[in-house]
């Protein structure tokens, strides 16, 4: 009874060892997906400098980012949908984060359709951000004035 006891405790040692194995690889591919999806959205902020760089008009942006930007963000989209069909598991957080991206794919690539539009909202997020922190901190210097002894 010792020795299978022993056997056993080795038998989920070592099943353990895998489990650490898989998961380490399943973070890694995850890692790599990333990096991938980061490296292709890269190569669009760059095209978006070099517009930026040179001062272009909306027309001619708009030109420069279909010559340059579309196709990358075509081939995203391809990826994207190759990764959704059985490689990534879709209610993992990569599998979440692809999703998102292809749900929200005519958003994300409005700047493809609009010279003027930015390839982010990267503006509107730091304007809301202020509003909302003002809102935030409103709210309790009144009530801190409240709680104030009178003098």
């Amino acid at each position: 009874m010792g020795r299978s006891l022993r056997e056993g405790r080795r038998a989920r040692l070592r099943w353990s060892a895998l489990l650490v194995v898989v998961r380490s690889a399943v973070v890694i591919v995850a890692c790599q997906a990333c990096l991938h999806v980061l490296e292709e959205l890269a190569k669009v902020y760059h095209h978006d400098q070099i517009s930026k760089d040179q001062k272009m008009t909306p027309t001619d942006r708009l030109k420069h980012h279909k010559l340059y930007s579309r196709p990358v963000m075509n081939d995203l989209k391809l990826w994207i949908e190759d990764q959704l069909d059985g490689k990534v598991e879709p209610n993992s957080g990569l599998g979440g984060a692809l999703k998102y991206l292809k749900k929200h794919w005519k958003a994300l690539t409005l700047f493809l359709k609009d010279g003027k539009a930015p390839p982010d909202n990267n503006i509107c997020e730091r304007a809301i951000k202020k509003a909302v922190l003002n809102r935030k901190n409103a709210m309790f210097s009144s009530e801190a004035l409240r709680l104030r002894p009178n003098p």
